[in-house]
């Protein structure tokens, strides 16, 4: 199938491209919405500027009547009517220019000016009979503005037609840019809000209108565009002075409304990013973890093999400590390194072997540890990881952590540190290891030798197959090697481990013994068991018996492993003299 071939290939740069579409079609989401809430916003101040005039000009037309009437008791008829018709009005009023006070239609009753000091604008430039008041505070606590008509017939007074503000608000509340806009109105010279969605802010001084746009109307713009930030959000606004009425029409939203029409594009343009991202992530930390896993596999010995290990931990994981122990399969022995490389044994146990090998990677608690943990002396919760080879447990790894870690993580770190200790043994033992009899070989022996040279008690024997040559002449090569094979088996039952240190064929038909004693005569004794073990035990070949001797020369190690070898070919080389399938110990200083 080349499904996976092109999902690897295709499906980052796909999701890629598709998440750079997504982020283009979220911009051009919001430059939409953007010019629709500006388009909006303007239209909002058309609509109330021609609402506020249509109500002026309804407002002229009426004190044109009131103006004509001739007669208060017809004024008052006239003014209540109108009241009664127009409920946007709350007074119809005869104001004294004196400033004494007024007369209210609606009452019937004189009453003081209100407490505030007005100031108007001329609504008509050219004849000027018509004057608007800015905002003020009637007798009831209620916001209004006045319209005032100045007619020569009456000298004494003039009509004044009251607004209300709250009721001019009302009629304007339904305009709003997109689903949450707003349209407020703002005195261009005192800076009080006129007309609100709030009507509690109505007479208050607006913070929005200070936030700029009174700068520029006071630099000379009538109209614009303007953004400016109150309350935690950024604002995106339209403004208009009417300069009939000396108000600032101001209509806009909030610029995350205008956000929120692209949130769509946008949380699938993100949530794929990250996709990209994980992605971009999840290669990089294999990258990693393979170029430390890769470490594993370049070790020569364990020291360097458990220092690898601790690095790839290090790396990858939070973790209070780490323990790598080798498990022996011949002794049956779990075995830890010390700084120096060197194996140390921990305890021996074949049935904790056999249960670690069957079971997977487990998290555990110090009440729950097995006797390998509790040797290490573990104290937390830590990781059990078996390291298992095709027949046997390898080793096993003790990561103490408080937290649980990645699964999949520690799997693929358990695999690969199968294949790479696995490799790792394999090598040892060709360089170890004699390919045939699978004793030490010579290069392993002279180095075991060395490293015993100072321990007491320990003997070194050379041991040569008599008459090797004949037998191959006479029986064939074949049957040659399977003397060899055989008299390595037969060494392996006479020496048995851990009392031998090492079994190993030197070269040819030569073998050594490198094992301890309790004196020169139980080394003897030792020995002269193996050649009798020998001497009795004829190889059978195609029913054919083939017997064969040896010959042993012993020796105890001192001073280096040159000496030591030497003595003991010495030693065999007398065994030989003396007519061989003898043994014989150097005894000589």
């Amino acid at each position: 199938m080349a499904l996976p071939k092109l999902l690897i290939r295709f499906l980052p740069p796909a999701i890629l491209l598709l998440s750079g579409g997504l982020f283009y079609s979220a911009y051009q989401q919001i430059q939409l919405t953007e010019r629709q809430a500006y388009q909006e916003s303007k239209r909002n101040l058309q609509i109330a500027e021609e609402i506020v005039d249509s109500q002026l000009n309804s407002a002229i037309s009426k004190l044109y009547m009131l103006a004509n009437v001739q007669g208060q008791q017809a004024i008052y008829e006239l003014g209540q009517a109108i009241l009664d018709k127009h409920i946007a009005y709350t007074d119809i009023m005869l104001v004294a220019r004196d400033g004494s006070g007024y007369l209210s239609i609606n009452d019937r009753k004189h009453h003081p000016m209100p407490n505030a000091d007005l100031s108007w604008l001329a609504v008509n430039q050219l004849t000027q009979p018509f004057w608007l008041s800015s905002i003020y505070q009637t007798h009831a606590g209620r916001w209004a503005f006045a319209l005032k008509y100045q007619n020569d017939q009456h000298k004494d007074s003039d009509i004044w037609v009251q607004f209300d503000l709250q009721f001019t608000a009302s009629r304007l509340e339904s305009l709003k840019t997109l689903s949450n806009g707003y349209l407020f109105i703002v005195e261009e010279k005192s800076g009080l809000v006129v007309i609100h969605p709030d009507s509690t802010r109505i007479g208050t001084r607006s913070v929005s209108y200070q936030s700029g746009v009174a700068d520029r109307v006071a630099k000379g713009e009538s109209a614009g565009q303007h953004e400016y930030y109150y309350k935690s959000q950024f604002k995106v606004t339209e403004f208009d002075l009417n300069e009939q009425t000396g108000w600032v029409y101001v209509s806009g939203t909030d610029r995350q409304e205008i956000l929120a029409a692209s949130y769509q594009f946008t949380l699938a343009g993100i949530v794929l990013l990250v996709l990209v991202l994980s992605g971009t992530a999840r290669s990089y930390l294999l990258s990693q973890l393979n170029q430390e896993l890769k470490m594993l596999s370049t070790q020569r010995d364990l020291n360097g093999f458990k220092q690898a290990l601790k690095s790839l931990f290090d790396r990858f994981v939070y973790h209070q400590g780490l323990a790598f122990c080798i498990y022996d399969s011949h002794h049956h022995q779990f075995q830890s390194l010390d700084y120096h490389g060197n194996l140390l044994n921990v305890i021996q146990d074949k049935g904790l072997a056999a249960k670690l090998r069957r079971r997977p990677i487990r998290f555990l608690t110090p009440s729950s540890a097995d006797k390998v943990a509790r040797a290490q002396k573990l104290t937390r919760r830590h990781y059990v990881i078996p390291l298992s080879g095709s027949e046997s447990l390898l080793g096993v790894i003790y990561l103490q952590t408080t937290l649980p870690l990645p699964y999949t993580l520690l799997c693929t770190i358990q695999r690969y540190c199968e294949v790479s200790l696995c490799n790792l043994f394999l090598e040892q033992k060709l360089k170890s290891k004699d390919v045939m009899t699978q004793l030490d070989n010579k290069l392993t022996i002279r180095e075991k030798i060395n490293e015993h040279l100072t321990l007491p008690h320990a003997y070194f024997a050379l041991l040569d197959i008599d008459h090797f040559k004949h037998i191959n002449d006479v029986h064939g090569h074949q049957c040659g090697d399977k003397v060899i094979i055989q008299t390595a088996q037969l060494m392996e039952r006479c020496f048995p481990k851990p009392g031998t240190i090492s079994l190993a064929r030197y070269g040819g038909e030569e073998f050594c013994i490198l094992f301890t004693a309790n004196n020169e005569h139980d080394a003897y004794d030792q020995c002269e068991l193996l050649r009798q073990r020998i001497e009795q035990s004829p190889l059978l070949i195609k029913e054919q018996s083939v017997p064969y001797t040896v010959s042993i020369g012993i020796t105890q190690i001192r001073d280096s492993q040159h000496i030591t070898i030497g003595r003991a070919d010495k030693a065999l080389y007398q065994a030989k003299g003396l007519g061989r399938n003898q043994v014989v110990l150097n005894t000589f200083k």
